[in-house]
């Protein structure tokens, strides 16, 4: 008798798709893989120097005219503030090296913490000849108890160009590079990227080695807005925020030192990237109230519609043949 074939049952069992990641693509009569390839290489370095909260910032260089050997390093930590017995509270972060943030947990003035010294997460064993900012922020979350999240939340960018004006500066004022009052109890995921303020965030400067942590005589600002978090009616006495801290740096270091053998090359310059970042920044608030997730979709869009309106300039009329998509 002939042999029956076999039905498989396969209802229960379903195949679960990869989760594909986003791809740029122009579509038109003339492309190529490698120029669609080029387009995504060029979203993805825009992305990586503008977020320093994606995935790609770990590692990323600017693509200027520098051809130091450099190394990219991460530097990320975690970092909670407290309250007083008023309900009050406030933090500073500054761009630096050595030394990165200052806390205030005995505010008596409202809206006018007082810093004196800065702190610093573990460097242990870096101390490179130069290093710059490729990019840097702080991510917020509140840890309060939800009934017990009372009060607000001042997050400020200031153009500070040395210590001495860190104390003059008011927390809760619209007198600053950009504003935002967040309620504790909803201050879940709130996003702070620092901006260039000058050309100068580009040079390489050198890490300061004497008594580095007196924020009022030694801190100069390397060219990027300081963070600036205050809390007002907040719970007495509580730890009320988490910070999460993210800087990314390029190193150079001597020839005789260790370090110096994991530095590489510096990328090629790229005035699509330097110009695209440029774009990104000036579309996307440098607070975010949506989430990481949220901000990183944004900013890829946001260079994506960069790259669609730079390509449309240089091919005129034939850019109506292309279409620019993101999957």
């Amino acid at each position: 008798m002939p042999k029956r074939k076999q039905n498989k049952n396969n209802k229960n069992k379903s195949k679960k798709k990869a989760n594909k990641p986003r791809s740029i693509a122009v579509k038109g009569p003339n492309t190529s893989m490698a120029v669609n390839s080029a387009l995504e290489r060029v979203v993805h370095q825009t992305c990586s120097i503008t977020n320093p909260f994606c995935a790609a910032a770990r590692g990323s260089k600017y693509p200027d005219d520098t051809s130091l050997p450099t190394l990219p390093y991460q530097l990320h930590g975690n970092v909670a503030l407290s309250t007083n017995a008023s309900g009050r509270a406030g933090a500073l972060f500054l761009p630096g090296f050595s030394y990165q943030y200052s806390l205030d947990s005995t505010v008596t003035v409202p809206g006018s913490p007082a810093y004196a010294n800065l702190s610093s997460f573990s460097l242990t064993g870096l101390l490179p000849n130069s290093y710059r900012l490729v990019s840097w922020g702080v991510r917020v979350k509140s840890i309060a108890a939800p009934l017990n999240a009372s009060g607000m939340v001042y997050i400020r960018l200031f153009n500070l160009a040395v210590g001495t004006q860190a104390n003059s500066i008011t927390a809760t004022g619209w007198n600053a590079v950009a504003a935002a009052n967040v309620p504790l109890r909803t201050c879940n995921d709130v996003t702070i990227t620092s901006r260039p303020t000058s050309r100068e965030f580009w040079n390489y400067k050198t890490p300061s080695t004497t008594n580095p942590d007196n924020l009022t005589t030694n801190w100069t600002n390397p060219g990027w807005s300081s963070i600036s978090v205050y809390v007002e009616g907040g719970p007495a006495s509580t730890a009320v925020l988490d910070f999460e801290v993210f800087y990314n740096y390029e190193l150079t270091f001597s020839d005789d030192q260790s370090q110096a053998l994991l530095a590489t090359s510096s990328p090629q310059p790229n005035p699509m990237v330097t110009k695209a970042s440029s774009y990104v920044y000036s579309k996307v608030a440098p607070i975010f109230t949506q989430g990481v997730q949220k901000l990183e979709s944004y900013v890829w869009s946001s260079a994506k519609a960069y790259l669609a309106k730079a390509i449309a300039a240089r091919i005129g009329p034939a850019a109506s043949m292309l279409a620019l998509t993101v999957d």
